[in-house]
Order: C-alpha cells, then structure tokens, then sequence
C-alpha cells in the first residue's frame, strides 16, 4: 500500500532531510519555503532537543536523570541513558560530514528533523500542533505521509478558539514505538504534563498520573506485543526496581 510505504533506512532519509533543511536556511528569503524557513529560524535552537543544550545543560541532566531506561524512536530497541543528549553523535556521525563537497551539517538540523518532522517529511502548519496526551482532539485521514495528501480531522467536538491536540506517541501516525517521559524530553526537548511514563525495563513501564485536587496515582503497565495494548501489570516487580523507588 503506498499510504504506508516505509523507506528502508529512515535515518538515511532523516539525514537526506536536514541537509536540505540547512541549504534552505543559507538561501534565506530567496527560499521557495522561506515563510516556513523564517519560522524555524525566529525559535531559539535549545528549544529543539537536549542534543542541543550547552555542555553545562547536558551535564546537569545527565547527573539527575539516573538509570534512565529509554527505547530508540525508529526501531523500539533499548537506548541507554546518555542517549537522551548523546543521540545524534551515536546515530549520525556518517550524516555530519559530506566528503565530496567538504561540507559540514549543523547537528540542528537533524534535531529540527527529528522534533518537527515525520521520517522523510516537513509538513508546515501541521508541525504546529502541541502534543497533549489526554486532551489530543484530533487525527490525520488517511495517514501524514499518504502520498495523494492527507487531511486533519477532530476527533471529538471543538469549540471556537479550542487549541487542537494530538500525541506525538500514541497516535494514528505514531506506529507502534513506546514511547515515554523520557523519550519525548529527548526526542522534542520538553517534559510532558501528567500522566508521566518511565521504561523500567523492555515491557514495563510505570505510570504517574495526578487528578485535578493533585492526588498522585502510581502503577505499572505491561505492553502485550501481540494484542497491541498495555494491561495493568500484576506480576512481582523486579528487585532493583523496588530499591531504586524505596531510595527515593
């Protein structure tokens, strides 16, 4: 089916992506995109991802963070904690430096790629929707990256003046990737309100969600692969995992 036809190597296109992101960024106002372009440019750079934090920044998250527990956005695998700042000089270092030409990529740009676009595509206007778990309003029919177009459609009843949200995980276009608390302050550089959700291990996850009179709830939730859907997990908790929430 064309409407879901995935590239191959989606970090080659998200490489492909942020170079021409760049060469449109040095064209300025004489960019066919340069509305789009000036957009990008009036938002400050740390506001993409932690990648691109000062070293300063990085070193204070990486002290607090802990044994962070993170999934890699294109495959689902494990990613170990310093990926959260690490993520681009892991996985991109053959992307940054163009040989032929002796040109170099800014690291921004694949951060923008990476926060603003969906694989292979920048879609201006859509990127604008802020993500909101439990008040996301809205869905793209057929798919974003449908190749005839797409169309954003509410999910529920809006009012006049209603922002519209969707989830930047758990959504039409978010395929199955699990994603987290952590992996959304990596991946689009903010923590997202409650409910929060950290990876402890592979398949489990605990889940922190707070009420309007700010009551905590605390539980752990197990992805079930071949049903698709978390269940309330019932099971003993690992031992390191119940020292590590005692010592807090």
């Amino acid at each position: 089916d064309d409407d879901d036809d995935d590239s191959d190597n989606p970090r080659e296109d998200m490489c492909e992506l942020a170079w021409a992101l760049q060469r449109e960024f040095t064209m300025g106002d004489d960019s066919d995109y340069s509305p789009y372009v000036n957009y990008l440019k009036a938002l400050p750079r740390s506001t993409t991802s932690p990648s691109m934090w000062s070293d300063a920044g990085k070193e204070l998250l990486m002290n607090v963070q802990g044994g962070m527990h993170l999934h890699n956005s294109d495959d689902g695998e494990d990613a170990e904690g310093r990926t959260i700042v690490t993520w681009i000089e892991d996985n991109f270092q053959d992307c940054l430096h163009e040989e032929t030409t002796n040109e170099s990529l800014d690291p921004y740009f694949l951060a923008v790629v990476f926060q603003r676009g969906f694989e292979d595509s920048l879609v201006p206007i859509y990127d604008m929707i802020n993500h909101n778990y439990e008040k996301q309003n809205v869905r793209t029919t057929p798919h974003v990256l449908a190749r005839e177009g797409f169309s954003v459609v509410t999910t529920k009843e809006v009012s006049a003046g209603e922002e519209f949200f969707y989830s930047y995980y758990y959504c039409h276009d978010c395929g199955q990737f699990n994603g987290g608390t952590a992996e959304m302050l990596r991946d689009f550089g903010f923590v997202e309100d409650y409910p929060h959700r950290f990876h402890i291990t592979d398949d489990l996850t605990l889940v922190i969600e707070k009420d309007p009179e700010t009551e905590f709830d605390a539980y752990f939730v197990t992805y079930d692969e071949e049903s698709k859907s978390e269940d309330e997990f019932t099971g003993d908790i690992p031992p390191h995992v119940l020292e590590a929430m005692e010592s807090e």
